[in-house]
């Protein structure tokens, strides 16, 4: 989690010009007349924004839950706060910008195929009769992290017999 005193590593990753304290927000929303948010969940090593969205749908119909999610609750705090703000949706933005990847991202991207097929090849080479489906995915999650993945990239379905 980067705070105010990364500033001058958040301007080298980023190309942000100007990086204020949380505290200085407010004073700094006043005066903005239009200002993007994402409307959708971002995704992280627990979720797609698939299932980020239906869990947050089935919260939803929860009758003794029913939270909001954070993007909705952030919306909806903004408008309070300042309701002459008009509030467009930075998702489609962001999206069409994830489309384009870096030298290093297609290197990445490229090592991560790599150890699929390696954690493939293994949970192969070591399947025997009567092996459990949790086993091969522990396998594989033993191969990503031993050749230096921080863990799987999405959650793997590892399913046989009945259960494919």
């Amino acid at each position: 989690m980067l705070t105010l005193e990364d500033a001058d590593l958040i301007r080298e990753f980023t190309g942000i010009d100007e990086i204020l304290p949380l505290e200085d927000l407010t004073e700094y929303l006043k005066d903005v007349r239009v200002l993007y948010v994402p409307h959708y969940p971002a995704e992280n090593r627990g979720g797609s924004r698939e299932t980020i969205l239906h869990h947050n749908k089935l919260v939803a119909l929860d009758p003794w839950d029913g939270v909001l999610p954070r993007e909705q609750r952030f919306i909806s705090l903004l408008c309070t706060r300042f309701p002459c703000v008009e509030i467009r949706d930075l998702s489609p933005i962001l999206d069409s910008l994830r489309l384009v990847k870096s030298e290093r991202e297609i290197f990445l991207l490229r090592e991560a195929g790599k150890l699929s097929a390696l954690a493939i090849t293994e949970a192969m080479r070591i399947i025997e009769p009567g092996m459990m489906e949790y086993h091969l995915r522990a396998v594989a999650n033993y191969i990503f992290i031993s050749h230096g993945a921080f863990g799987e990239g999405y959650h793997s379905i590892v399913a046989s017999g009945r259960n494919i």
